[in-house]
């Protein structure tokens, strides 16, 4: 039983780790791309790598898939 256990473990600790590493660079590859500077990009950069998992999900649902709203400039 305790084989079973720990090969389970063994077999989910990769998979976890690759997925962290590339939702990580992922998220710092994005911002280089997106153009994002100042302390927008500060704080987007500490948030990825301080709180790895949250910080680089958190960066690419809001600020790398969702499209911002396209608005007109004729109201101008």
């Amino acid at each position: 039983m305790e084989t079973i256990k720990y090969g389970l473990l063994l077999s989910i600790v990769p998979f976890t780790a690759i997925f962290l590493i590339v939702t990580i660079w992922w998220a710092l590859v994005d911002m280089s791309l997106h153009k994002i500077t100042g302390m927008r990009r500060t704080l987007w950069t500490l948030g990825v790598i301080l709180v790895p998992l949250f910080g680089a999900l958190a960066y690419n649902y809001f600020v790398s898939i969702r499209k911002p709203s396209i608005q007109s400039d004729e109201g101008l």
